[in-house]
């Protein structure tokens, strides 16, 4: 019955791993992941809110899986959102923008 059970679960398991390989970013345009400034030094991607260190695991896996070249920090980041993005850029070897209007501006040191 155990056997049962675990090839169930297997195959239930195999069965969604296309699902989540196909996946398409909506946040990743131009080759650059689109990142929304949001309260209390949080940052939202694909939906998702998270915190600083969270944010860097989640593009760290993600530049493993997906192709981009930058990070894009979405119009409203304060100063910290931008050190923060900046830092997470040079960490990854991709590089930092802020949407300025509809033009992206280099976040440099």
């Amino acid at each position: 019955m155990k056997r049962i059970l675990l090839g169930a679960l297997l195959v239930g398991f195999i069965g969604s791993a296309p699902l989540a390989v196909a996946r398409d970013f909506e946040d990743i345009e131009d080759g650059k992941l689109l990142v929304e400034p949001e309260k209390d030094a949080k940052f939202s991607v694909e939906g998702y809110i998270m915190g600083k260190a969270q944010l860097f695991g989640y593009v760290s896996d993600l530049k493993d899986r997906e192709t981009f070249d930058g990070i894009v920090l979405e119009e409203g980041g304060d100063d910290s959102q931008r050190a923060a993005i900046r830092s997470i850029a040079e960490t990854l070897e991709l590089e930092a923008f802020e949407r300025n209007g509809s033009e992206l501006v280099s976040i440099g040191e």
